[in-house]
């Protein structure tokens, strides 16, 4: 019997967490329920799962960068509305009483990354947002940028800006202009967001504007490059997206050929769902670590190529302020 195969030992990941990877509040009674009738045609045929011209000319074997302290590395979705009612407005528990509806897309999308192992590997890993530096990202041809939330910006289910975030989010901003930052969350924003009161609460207290989108994360492409009006200068190539999560913000930025940086400071664990801690762990643990040493690059991208063009030294260069 030979060593199990990259896309096996994909497969054999998305058996055993795919379902809890669809969404981090999802109840076990649900997840069981949704697992035999989604999970199995899913990943047979990546139904509904297209990644669209950009993610299949990005594919490749690209070389990983050095970011800060560690070395770099929706198709058409179904509409679902969450039961649970809005929570009001900073309360410390809105979020949770928010929740998130089953994200049906995220098992849909597994397909995908059985297929391309290398669309999991972030382009750039930094410790927290404060360690990227944007400065060298627009030098390498980005011109607008992408974040997730929880455990990227904030603690989980917080509005202050973390601290390990605040500095780097401030750069940020001082370089691309708020009009090419945006939020995109699997929660604010979306169908789960009564009257959309959660966006509107976080665009107050971050200044930064929190996208309106039907799809989750790893899709929602299409609504993501609706809410930049000057297409023909933010591209998919001229993206990133920064996020916590492999299997949502990684894999999502790779299937449509957007730079990632993979942050992996917890910024407030105990304050987390326990689904959603389990995930991270097993994704920054156990999946990345075997997919690089079975030798998985990340996609490629050309920003990569230009900022190891600069000085040589690419860990020097990012850590330019």
């Amino acid at each position: 019997a030979g060593f199990p195969t990259i896309p096996a030992v994909v497969h054999i990941f998305a058996v055993l967490v795919g379902p809890l990877a669809a969404s981090s509040t999802a109840s076990t009674g649900g997840m069981l329920r949704n697992f035999r009738t989604t999970f199995s045609s899913a990943l047979g045929t990546g139904a509904g799962c297209g990644w669209g011209e950009a993610g299949t000319t990005m594919f490749g074997r690209g070389r990983g960068r050095r970011m800060g302290h560690l070395k770099p590395s929706r198709c058409d979705g179904q509409r679902s509305l969450s039961s649970s009612k809005s929570a009001t407005p900073g309360s410390s528990n809105s979020r949770r009483s928010l929740g998130q509806s089953f994200n049906l897309d995220a098992i849909r999308c597994l397909g995908a990354a059985i297929r391309h192992p290398s669309f999991l590997i972030p382009h750039v890993n930094a410790y927290n947002v404060n360690e990227i530096c944007f400065k060298t990202l627009k030098k390498a041809g980005i011109r607008a940028v992408v974040f997730d939330k929880d455990n990227t910006l904030t603690a989980p289910y917080g509005y202050e800006i973390h601290p390990s975030a605040k500095e780097g989010l401030a750069r940020c901003l001082e370089e691309f202009g708020a009009e090419n930052v945006v939020l995109m969350s699997n929660s604010a924003g979306t169908l789960d967001d009564k009257n959309f009161e959660e966006a509107k609460h976080i665009e107050m207290a971050l200044g930064v504007p929190v996208l309106r989108h039907r799809e989750k994360k790893p899709k929602g492409f299409v609504e993501l490059m609706d809410h930049f009006p000057h297409k023909a200068i933010v591209r998919p190539e001229s993206m990133c997206i920064v996020g916590d999560r492999v299997l949502t913000d990684v894999l999502f930025g790779s299937m449509y050929g957007l730079l990632t940086v993979h942050v992996n400071e917890p910024l407030g664990e105990k304050k987390d769902n326990q689904v959603a801690r389990f995930m991270r762990t097993v994704e920054n643990r156990i999946l990345l670590p075997v997919l690089r040493l079975l030798g998985v690059s990340p996609t490629y991208h050309p920003a990569l190529t230009s900022i190891d063009a600069g000085d040589g030294d690419s860990e020097r260069q990012a850590r330019k302020h």
